[in-house]
């Protein structure tokens, strides 16, 4: 048995805010609400409200208006119903499927980005909501406080096409249990959420251990590094420096695990660099598993670069 919930939660992104053809303006997308799966991503109520917490229009111009506290303040908000089995917390269930959502925005491109369930949700009954209050609530995450500046998230008209077409391909595929591209899946993007750059660092190793390694310990350093860059690269230059890269990243995990600071070693110019690396083949796994040719161990991965099977 299960019961079917109203959920929102807020798209926040870091914004870009050069158009390269028509001056300095906001780059924003218009042409919502758009329809995705059971999501639907359209302009928040609240719109004006959270323009003006951030300076960008004067409060006066609200004219004394009070923001719609049933949606986010944000500029984009998501909105699902969700069928939450009777034994699971709505929240935390609500929490994962949006995790999974934020998951597949970053895959999609680099750039911050981060969905936050909306403190209300609703129980529905008969196709009516009904405001579910529950006792132990299950609060949203915090937003992301990184000592790091990452780069702006595009997110126009053209982008969001080109993201539906991305969540069309691989949304059935991320939603199921396959570890370990699950594993690496969640490292990659809870690295986002690290406020340090040893702590992203880290999550980022993990995920390419979830990926390429054999849990063989330090002997796995140079076949992890040859496996990923195989993996990304056809053989050449790119290949041969994503080697390096990874070799290096992986070789000082030790160091990360027992909190050693790496910000003068990996700037963020360095660390964004392995974030492309692990994000590519990430979606070049997910690929395989649309096309029905999954990969589960690093024996099936060897054969494929190596072997030629398919």
């Amino acid at each position: 048995m299960s019961k079917q919930y109203l959920v929102r939660a807020r798209l926040e992104w870091k914004w870009q805010f050069e158009d390269e053809t028509a001056g300095s303006r906001l780059q924003r997308p218009w042409h919502v609400p758009l329809k995705f799966g059971k999501f639907t991503l359209d302009q928040s109520p609240n719109l004006e409200h959270h323009l003006a917490d951030l300076g960008f229009i004067e409060p006066d111009a609200l004219q004394g208006r009070n923001p719609d506290w049933e949606y986010p303040l944000s500029l984009l908000y998501i909105e699902c119903c969700l069928d939450v089995p009777d034994k699971q917390h709505p929240q935390r269930y609500a929490d994962e499927v949006l995790e999974q959502l934020e998951a597949l925005f970053r895959l999609f491109q680099s750039g911050d980005i981060y969905l936050r369930r909306h403190e209300f949700m609703w129980s529905l009954e008969k196709g009516n909501p009904r405001l579910s209050l529950s006792f132990g609530n299950h609060p949203p995450k915090a937003e992301p406080a990184p000592t790091y500046d990452r780069s702006s998230y595009k997110l126009d008209d053209v982008r969001i096409g080109q993201f539906l077409d991305f969540f069309d391909s691989y949304w059935s595929i991320l939603t199921k249990k396959q570890s370990p591209l699950n594993t690496a899946v969640f490292r990659f993007s809870n690295s986002y959420e690290r406020r340090t750059v040893a702590d992203r660092l880290l999550e980022l190793v993990i995920a390419l251990d979830a990926l390429f390694g054999d849990n063989e310990g330090d002997s796995a350093t140079h076949k992890i590094a040859l496996r990923g860059a195989s993996w990304v690269y056809p053989p050449g230059e790119a290949r041969a420096k994503a080697f390096d890269t990874i070799k290096e990243f992986y070789s000082d995990r030790s160091k990360l695990v027992h909190g050693r600071r790496m910000e003068s070693k990996y700037p963020v110019e360095r660390v964004q660099q392995l974030e492309d690396y692990v994000r590519q083949a990430i979606t070049k796994f997910l690929g395989e598993a649309k096309n029905g040719k999954p990969i589960a161990t690093g024996r099936q991965l060897d054969e494929v670069l190596f072997l030629g099977k398919n």
